[in-house]
């Protein structure tokens, strides 16, 4: 018999003492009271879940807030609530951690702040970080809702300056000065670093190495030494490099320019050198002036020229004539010359570049002297903005070009950074579009030497599942999918969102029925139709259809038979379940039809069409072995139960049978009436039939009032009464029995539900 559930009533606290339940409780408690009709006060948070804020800085700290770092909590109904704010890591503490909304303010609204723990943070090791800053309605949970800040950090490096180092000698002249290069620190650790160098007799170092303080400096000495060197340019490449952790490492560029000592009477002065930096394409890099002085100190006319080597340099004028120095009037003829960087110098490529102005006195062929030019470009790294479904990180952070252009950052040439794609819930990485070689474009994350700019894209696309339906067995029938997907590749194969959920519903042709489903289904659900099932992965669903078959069960007497499973058609092959149950003073003696026994609870298989008969007797009443129905005899008999409508009799008397006896029925009206037809298991309008007792039987006399006659007064009997007289006081008692119960169950036929 199916199960009777019994369903209770659960209390809930009231809601002033939800403030202090645990998280889990307290939104269990909130979606309970929501459901059982609590006034809804919905909470509000902006920026919305779009705006992630950022925190950046390098391991150890100190660490900046790259957006802002402030939420605005309101009341959407202004009728007033409290909130709570939480967040999931120690290293990031929300400000207030919760607060009131009064009702009596038009439009209230709470600023909730994120700030970061000094001490939690500095112990973080390089990586990127993520933080969930949750906003909880405590009053009823409305409007619950989540916040992300990230935190980068980078490892801790140091910078190195100056950028470029050059000195200046003339032949066989002593030394140019010793120049001192400093290492900064700008994490909280000691950074160890080496010198390496290719080996040239024109410069040496006081040091191999040593160690930046964290936050501190360090410094090395680069000596030069020009003897023996012919006039020129020597040029040499430093390695600094960072041993601690390997961020950082630089190269430093040393130049030693020689002039002739045989450069006639005319001098250059003064011995210095121009230098520009700046990121690349950006017109500040132009605007690098020198003015630089010829001096004919000689006794006679000097014709000389300037050029440059390379055309973002301009040298005004570019050649000329120097008088004499006779010793009169006013010393030396002087000469001034403009050395500039103009507007072509945005067209340069990322990096270090070096022009050479060459002075010559062309009166005698012999060169005055040279002077440097350098360009430092800084390569400027261009991420994309405004993606959809993840965004980039970058560490380190570099600088932005402008305040209007956050997405292109200035880095120093050759600085290597590491790029991260951050996924955001429902998407997945598909990979980099950059203007780099990338062997692997779906590595995450990639790390990249910035020796040029570059344009970098990161692609994300929604995470899909697919959804492959199949049916079998040897009915027929359909799945019905809702909704179809948001991909289709086929009739049976969808690709659905991650997190969707499908529901599946079997639909079995006429004649075939639906067994279950097989495959990647729910634990415990194989007989639920519909099916619900979450697309959190690739699933491959079978629904299993068999021909149909009916059960017909009849029920002989006066009693119940319960079935189960109780279904409107079965698969061919169900087993089911029959369980017969007697009304009170009648016993069960036997199964009929398709099947055979006495055991009340009978198991069979479904193999066909069935026509199951339960067969039930009055208590006491011989069953045909020479026994009651209740010894549990043998079923040879068959019962025969009368139903009188109107006045009149019927004979002979109800009782029991040789089953397969053909019994002669005559009816007999009383004074007054007439007989009207049979009915039951009986049909006709003669006063005289005939039954079969193969089976338990029915029959029902109808009589009517004769028209043409006048009723004698006094009480007339009932039908049951006379039935019951026909057939003697002895079983009186049963006939009434039999004859009441029969108009409620007598004849229950079943074809499944």
């Amino acid at each position: 018999m199916p199960a009777t559930r019994r369903m209770e009533r659960v209390a809930w606290p009231p809601l002033t003492n939800w403030k202090s339940a645990s998280p889990g409780v307290l939104i269990a408690a909130l979606v309970m009271a929501a459901g059982n009709g609590v006034t809804a006060q919905t909470i509000d948070v902006t920026p919305d879940t779009d705006t992630v804020f950022a925190f950046s800085g390098f391991e150890g700290g100190p660490f900046v807030a790259e957006t802002p770092t402030i939420w605005t909590v309101r009341d959407v109904d202004s009728v007033g609530l409290d909130f709570s704010v939480m967040s999931d890591q120690a290293w990031l503490v929300p400000d207030p951690a919760g607060g009131t909304l009064p009702r009596t303010v038009l439009d209230p609204a709470v600023e909730v702040s994120a700030s970061l723990d000094a001490g939690e943070a500095a112990g973080l090791a390089p990586g990127v970080y993520s933080a969930t800053v949750s906003f909880i309605n405590l009053d009823n949970g409305a409007g619950n809702t989540a916040r992300t800040v990230t935190l980068t950090v980078a490892p801790a490096n140091f910078s190195v300056s100056p950028a470029f180092v050059n000195a200046h000698a003339v032949q066989n002249s002593p030394s140019p000065a010793p120049v001192t290069v400093t290492l900064t620190s700008n994490g909280r650790t000691d950074l160890n670093y080496t010198l390496s160098w290719v080996a040239h007799s024109w410069f040496n170092l006081d040091k191999t190495g040593g160690t930046v303080p964290a936050g501190g400096t360090g410094t090395f000495t680069v000596f030069f030494n020009p003897f023996g060197l012919t006039p020129g340019t020597y040029t040499a490449r430093l390695k600094v490099e960072n041993t601690t952790n390997g961020s950082g490492t630089a190269s430093l560029s040393l130049a030693l320019t020689v002039s002739s000592s045989a450069s006639g009477a005319v001098k250059l002065r003064p011995d210095a050198d121009i230098g520009v930096g700046g990121p690349a394409g950006n017109v500040d890099l132009s605007g690098g002036v020198q003015e630089s002085t010829l001096v004919n100190s000689s006794d006679r006319f000097v014709l000389w020229s300037a050029a440059a080597s390379d055309d973002w340099v301009s040298v005004m004028p570019s050649g000329g004539e120097l008088a004499p120095d006779d010793g009169v009037s006013g010393g030396p003829d002087e000469q001034s010359i403009v050395v500039r960087v103009n507007l072509a110098v945005n067209d340069l490529p990322a990096g270090s570049h070096t022009a050479t102005i060459t002075f010559e006195n062309v009166t005698t062929g012999v060169p005055i002297g040279t002077r440097l030019v350098r360009a430092l470009v800084d390569p400027v790294l261009t991420l994309t903005t405004g993606l959809v479904g993840g965004e980039t990180t970058i560490s380190p952070s570099g600088t932005p070009l402008t305040e209007e252009q956050t997405n292109r950052l200035v880095f120093d040439f050759g600085e290597v950074v590491m790029l991260t794609a951050v996924v955001h819930n429902g998407y997945q990485f598909e990979g980099w579009a950059a203007d780099i070689p990338l062997d692997s474009p779906q590595d995450n994350p990639i790390v990249i030497a910035l020796d040029n700019s570059r344009t970098i894209s990161a692609t994300f696309v929604p995470i899909t599942h697919t959804l492959t339906l199949s049916a079998s067995g040897t009915g027929t029938g359909t799945v019905k999918p809702t909704p179809t997907g948001v991909f289709v590749d086929n009739a049976l194969v969808s690709r659905y969102y991650d997190g969707s959920k499908v529901r599946l519903e079997a639909e079995a042709d006429a004649g075939s029925a639906f067994v279950g489903w097989a495959g990647n289904i729910p634990f415990g659900e194989g007989q639920n139709n519909p099916l619900v099932v979450l697309m959190d992965r690739d699933r491959t669903i079978t629904a299993r259809f068999e021909p149909a078959v009916t059960l017909l069960v009849t029920v002989l007497g006066v009693g119940e038979v319960s079935v189960e499973p109780d279904l409107n058609v079965y698969p061919s092959g169900t087993e089911v379940t029959l369980s017969a149950v007697p009304e009170e003073a009648f016993v069960f003696t036997g199964w009929g039809g398709d099947a055979t026994g006495v055991d009340p609870v009978l198991t069979l298989i479904l193999d066909g069409d069935k026509n199951i008969e339960a067969v039930f007797v009055p208590e006491g009443q011989d069953d045909g072995n020479g026994d009651d129905a209740n010894d549990g005899g043998d079923a040879d008999v068959a019962a025969l139960v009368f139903e009188i409508v109107g006045d009149g009799q019927v004979s002979p008397a109800a009782g029991e049978f040789d089953r397969g006896a053909t019994v002669t029925l005559v009816a007999t009206p009383e004074i007054g009436s007439v007989f009207s037809r049979w009915e039951g298991d009986v049909s006709g309008t003669d006063l005289t039939t005939t039954v079969v007792m193969d089976q338990d039987r029915t029959v029902r006399a109808v009589f009517e009032e004769d028209p043409s006659a006048t009723r004698p007064t006094g009480d007339s009997t009932t039908g049951t009464r006379q039935m019951c007289g026909a057939i003697g006081l002895v079983n009186l008692s049963m006939c009434i029995l039999g004859c009441a119960a029969l108009t409620r169950i007598r004849g229950r036929r079943w074809l499944g539900r």
